[in-house]
């Protein structure tokens, strides 16, 4: 009987932070959203980031808004 395994690919301590990197980037100063990392047989191959921001109400604008 023949046994089919399916190979991971060698991960390496110095490959794994050259991977990280970017990511870590796209992270580095995000308060408000998401990081979006596409992968395509098992390779990373696409990072995005969205960033949202929280804008605060002014006392002029609020004053506005009641009357």
């Amino acid at each position: 009987m023949e046994t089919t395994l399916e190979k991971a690919p060698p991960t390496y301590a110095s490959d794994s932070d050259a991977l990280l990197a970017p990511i870590r980037e796209a992270l580095r100063g995000l308060r408000f959203g998401y990081v979006n990392i596409i992968v395509q047989d098992g390779v990373i191959v696409q990072i995005d980031r969205t960033e949202k921001r929280r804008l605060q109400r002014t006392t002029a604008v609020d004053s506005a808004a009641r009357r």
